[in-house]
Formats: C-alpha cells, structure tokens, sequence
C-alpha cells in the first residue's frame, strides 16, 4: 500500500498527513486567535516543540510570524 501511495502521490502516507497538518496549522494561524500551543494539538502535533520545529522547516519562518 506504501508503495501505491508513494507512486501516486510522490510522498509517504506519514508525510502526507505532516502537510495536511501544516496546511491547517497556517490557515488557522491567519484566522483565528488560537494560541500555538492549541493550535498544534488541534492539529494532531504531539507537543508545540515538534509542530514548531515541523513549521520552521516547511515555512522557513516560526509559526509565530
């Protein structure tokens, strides 16, 4: 199945799901008054450290921004 996806999609399953995560993150980041911290856990990121890390690397800037 791993395989079939990667094929498809050009990615794994695990980071597939990071994406969408970050996808969600950012747009809730621009629209609500959510804090970080409920934001990453909202999000499905197991602690803000990692969802900032996983941001930084995706979006070159911390979710701060």
């Amino acid at each position: 199945m791993i395989r079939l996806f990667k094929k498809n999609l050009g990615t794994t399953p695990g980071k597939y799901i990071t994406e969408l995560r970050l996808f969600y993150a950012k747009n809730m980041l621009l629209e609500t008054d959510l804090s970080t911290k409920e934001i990453a856990f909202q999000c499905g990121f197991t602690s803000p450290a990692y969802f900032t890390k996983c941001f930084k690397s995706k979006y070159k800037k911390p979710p701060e921004q």
